[in-house]
């Protein structure tokens, strides 16, 4: 019999990590969208800097 692989394909952590931000960038767009309704908007591009310093951690 072969012998199984015990660490994880690469295909399957990159899946991993794109569903990862995609969770956060869809937090954002509530975040953003609540804040923009609450007029604040210097907050909007503040939450569009914090989604791209997750994601470049992520990745």
């Amino acid at each position: 019999m072969p012998e199984i692989q015990s660490r994880p394909l690469s295909a399957l952590v990159a899946d991993g990590n794109h569903a990862d931000i995609g969770g956060f960038v869809a937090l954002g767009v509530v975040a953003s969208a609540i804040v923009v309704a609450r007029r604040f908007r210097l907050d909007d591009p503040i939450i569009g800097m914090a989604i791209t310093l997750v994601s470049l951690k992520i990745t």
